[in-house]
């Protein structure tokens, strides 16, 4: 199988001069702003501002765990002067999850002994945003599994 083809990049029309952008580099998404499209130099004509986001990171639910991460980096940041700007941190998912031991890793591992057949752990998703010139950059992402007192010894 080759790994030839061009995938070719969308482009958004201006609604008001026709002019043609590539929609990654305009950040358009047309789910956000479904009346269309307009670009800067038409904006600036016309003194008017574009639509806000509404999906943001800021929007998202806090958790206890994000909030404090949340502010240990902006108060770093802030003593550090570091000139960034606030940066928001979430836990985009968190579920209950179970690893089961396979047979190979048994027989690799285990010379004497039990070992049980699974183990429950919770995974999680973190991630770091930061809002520049209005829009929300993720800078960082973390996937964790944390395996907590109620999981078995190995």
């Amino acid at each position: 199988m080759k790994n030839d083809h061009l995938e070719l990049e969308p482009f958004v029309e201006c609604t008001d001069c026709g002019r043609k952008l590539h929609m990654i580099c305009v950040l358009h998404m047309e789910t956000i702003w479904p009346q269309g499209f307009t670009c800067d130099n038409c904006l600036k004509k016309k003194a008017a501002k574009r639509k806000d986001n509404k999906f943001n990171a800021k929007r998202l639910p806090t958790t206890k765990l994000g909030t404090y991460i949340e502010t240990r980096v902006n108060n770093f940041l802030k003593k550090k002067e570091a000139g960034a700007g606030e940066v928001a941190i979430r836990v985009v998912a968190s579920s209950d999850k179970i690893v089961e031991v396979k047979p190979g890793m048994r027989n690799k591992f285990v010379e004497s002994g039990d070992l049980p057949e699974q183990f429950p752990y919770r995974a999680k998703a973190l991630f770091a945003f930061e809002d520049i010139d209005g829009t929300d950059v993720c800078f960082f992402g973390m996937h964790v599994q944390e395996y907590g007192s109620e999981c078995p010894t190995p």
